[in-house]
């Protein structure tokens, strides 16, 4: 939806994408809103972050490595990329730079990556008829999707 708006990626990570797809629906309707059109990488990718926990650091390089190699066309167009996870954000704030620093585009990439609230502020005020406000957007989330959606009983593929 949104096609030919701004885009934006919405990197969404396994916990959402297979325990709590709902969660990830109500961001892209909340970036929708505000005007976007929603980006998801396919097929779904891993950030690695429960890899560094373990000391699997080369592993966890091949991932990044990985996303890059997937993620080159949007890179290069200056695309802004939203995560719901804020472990995965710092993944690519953060690992990516020291793992990657050589990289210009892991680089250019760390430096558009945004949570959903600060992407939210980032692009300044929703219009009315949007989802949600800057202010309450995680709230709306939590309270119109999270309680009512599944339980991580029943883990299904978003998408």
């Amino acid at each position: 939806m949104n096609v030919g708006r701004p885009p934006v990626i919405l990197w969404l990570d396994t916990f959402n994408n297979y325990c709590h797809p709902h969660v990830a629906q109500a961001a892209v309707e909340v970036l929708e809103a505000a005007g976007c059109e929603v980006l998801v990488p396919r097929p779904a990718l891993c950030c690695g972050r429960p890899l560094y926990d373990y000391g699997m650091l080369e592993l966890a390089r091949s991932k990044l490595l990985q996303i890059l190699a997937a993620l080159r066309p949007t890179i290069a167009e200056d695309i802004s990329m939203v995560g719901l996870e804020p472990s995965c954000v710092s993944v690519f704030r953060d690992d990516l730079k020291r793992m990657l620093g050589h990289d210009a585009d892991a680089q250019r990439l760390s430096r558009k990556v945004f949570t959903l609230a600060e992407f939210s502020v980032q692009r300044g005020p929703f219009p009315a008829t949007s989802a949600a406000a800057p202010c309450c957007t995680v709230i709306v989330i939590r309270n119109r999707f999270w309680n009512s959606g599944p339980t991580s009983s029943s883990c299904v593929p978003w998408g």
